[in-house]
């Protein structure tokens, strides 16, 4: 929240894992906290909080499209392809 709006990135980390701790199960905060390691190109801390986002809410096409952009980052093309396209099928098939 109040970090990230001031451009304060190392704190909204530190605020959203100490959150983490405490709600583990927050699919919105792993996002969250994923969305930060990206901008601040933290790949394999990405990789691992939406792997965790992805395995709270499997049926979130955002979530395994952001996790699809941190996998490619880091090499692993074939799983970022799978991801993407379970992203495509989720939000094709989204009421």
């Amino acid at each position: 929240g109040v970090y990230k709006a001031r451009g304060d990135k190392q704190a909204a980390i530190h605020e959203l894992e100490g959150l983490l701790e405490s709600k583990p199960r927050y699919v919105s905060g792993w996002q969250n906290l994923g969305q930060l390691y990206t901008d601040a190109e933290e790949w394999p801390k990405d990789e691992s909080a939406l792997r965790r986002a992805v395995e709270l809410d499997p049926q979130n096409a955002a979530a395994h499209f952001n996790l699809a952009f941190a996998l490619n980052a880091l090499g692993k093309m074939d799983e970022a392809a799978q991801h993407l396209e379970t992203a495509a099928e989720l939000e094709e098939n989204a009421p």
